[in-house]
């Protein structure tokens, strides 16, 4: 049998002129399909943004780019105290979030914005009654400067039913937001201060939110 007349193997078997199907090359060679595309799907959940978790009582960061920074402060103490009353009277002098109350004491006062990230506009929605726990969740960043930050975490946890992982992920999101809205300025949008306070006071207090905070002092 001369070299013309080598049994040739048949074009569709494996290695045929009409098998399709790449050679293993390298590590493909070794590392079979299904635990690339394993190892695939695991990166693209790496990368995948966290899911943000809701629940009764969530953190609320004022952007540090927002001119006025806490309304209470802008009014006169004795209408401050009278809006202080009338939010505790109306929530029946317990917590809108958890239930609790402070027999002898005034819940704290706390101002509910909404951020709308489209027109950065910041509008204040209304006055919540809070017990003191519920309120350092809210400023999470300012009860951890006063060394109370381990407290607002564990009742922010109780109060939601989340574990601490899930807690320091929801925690890590809410100052993730924070500094994005802080990369800009905020309008401002006092309407909900409408049911506490009559209309002179509160044009006032929109003139006063206006200016920078060491203008504030010399005009009120």
């Amino acid at each position: 049998m001369g070299p013309d007349e080598l049994p040739r193997q048949p074009a569709d078997q494996p290695g045929g002129v009409l098998d399709s199907r790449p050679e293993p090359r390298g590590l493909n060679r070794l590392i079979r399909t299904g635990w690339r595309r394993e190892a695939r799907k695991r990166a693209a959940v790496a990368r995948a943004p966290a899911r943000t978790m809701k629940g009764r009582l969530t953190v609320e960061l004022v952007p540090k780019t927002s001119l006025c920074d806490d309304v209470g402060a802008l009014m006169e103490d004795g209408t401050w105290d009278r809006v202080r009353r009338q939010v505790d009277s109306q929530a029946g002098g317990r917590c809108e979030i958890c239930r609790g109350d402070d027999p002898g004491f005034l819940l704290e006062c706390h101002e509910q914005w909404r951020f709308d990230d489209q027109t950065r506009v910041q509008t204040l929605e209304r006055m919540v009654a809070l017990c003191s726990d519920c309120h350092k969740v809210k400023h999470i960043g300012l009860a951890g400067i006063h060394g109370q930050g381990v407290h607002a975490r564990a009742h922010l946890a109780r109060v939601n039913g989340w574990t601490l992982s899930e807690t320091e992920a929801n925690i890590r999101e809410a100052f993730r937001v924070w500094a994005q809205r802080s990369q800009g300025p905020w309008t401002l949008d006092l309407e909900g201060l409408r049911p506490y306070v009559d209309p002179v006071e509160r044009a006032r207090i929109v003139r006063l939110a206006m200016l920078p905070p060491e203008r504030r002092r010399t005009t009120s």
